[in-house]
């Protein structure tokens, strides 16, 4: 996990830029590290991202009687914007 990463000609900063170096990925998910993430995303298909949220249960109706329920949207990247 390192404080800045260049990925295909973007320079992406952790908050502070902090660094946390060889990590396993469970820590760096729980610590926020952008630069980590962001090198396993494009590694992923257009989908993968989207595919992976519906697995933890983002964009799935749930019904709860009486209550309104929103559980967020991942839409599928738009290559175009790599």
């Amino acid at each position: 996990c390192p404080g800045t990463e260049n990925i295909e000609g973007r320079q992406i900063p952790n908050d502070d830029n902090f660094e946390l170096g060889d990590v396993p990925l469970h820590t760096a998910f729980a610590r926020s590290c952008n630069t980590t993430m962001g090198r396993l995303a494009v590694n992923l298909p257009p989908d993968g991202l989207t595919k992976a949220a519906a697995q933890l249960g983002l964009g799935i109706d749930y019904v709860a009687p009486g209550m309104t329920t929103v559980t967020g949207s991942v839409p599928v990247a738009d290559t175009s914007a790599l």
